[in-house]
C-alpha cells in the first residue's frame, strides 16, 4: 500500500488534503490532479504504451 501510495503521489501534477465540512461520513479528502503531458523519447514522441 505505501508503494501504491507513492506512486500517486510521484505521478501526480497537484495535489491537496481538505477537511471535509459536506459529508460527515469522510473525515479528510485527499485530491489528486494529473494532466496528460506528451513523452518523448530520443527526440520521439511517444503514443504507444504497449
Amino acid at each position: 500500500m505505501k508503494k501504491l501510495l507513492n506512486v500517486i503521489f510521484v505521478l501526480a501534477d497537484d495535489f491537496s488534503v481538505t477537511i471535509s465540512r459536506e459529508n460527515k461520513n469522510y473525515d479528510y479528502m485527499l485530491i489528486f490532479t494529473y494532466h496528460t503531458h506528451n513523452v518523448y523519447l530520443k527526440n520521439r514522441e511517444i503514443t504507444d504504451f504497449s
